[in-house]
């Protein structure tokens, strides 16, 4: 395998150092639907989703993060489509692990529901 090392990237006219990239960019993603059987609709460095609950899901990364509540994530979820997102997914920092995000899909009242759009991604540096 070859290597390519350089320290800025151009279009022509704008340049940015390859940090941007490498450090600024989302490391995984899922999307789901879980108003029947939680399946993902697409994904990035997901290996795959695991139901544990109503309303709680863990995204397993195909490549594991460099560790344990070392990175951000952030998602929503709606019962109809991504322009309407009435509830939200968040996640326990105890449950931000290496390998895998667990998150709760969860209404303004703070109750759990299984909806048909998820989504949640994750920045921060992977192993």
């Amino acid at each position: 395998m070859s290597t390519i090392s350089v320290t800025n990237i151009s279009d022509g006219s704008i340049s940015v150092p390859t940090t941007v990239v490498t450090e600024g960019t989302t490391k995984g993603w899922g999307a789901w639907d879980a108003s029947g059987t939680p399946t993902l609709s697409d994904s990035y460095n997901v290996s795959s989703l695991t139901d544990n609950a109503t309303g709680n899901f863990t995204l397993n990364w195909t490549n594991s993060m460099a560790a344990a509540a070392s990175y951000m994530a952030n998602g929503g979820a709606g019962a109809g489509d991504a322009a309407n997102l009435e509830y939200w997914l968040h996640y326990p920092t105890s449950e931000v692990l290496a390998a895998s995000l667990t998150c709760w899909c969860v209404s303004a009242a703070q109750t759990a529901a299984d909806v048909s759009y998820n989504a949640m991604g994750a920045t921060g540096d992977l192993a």
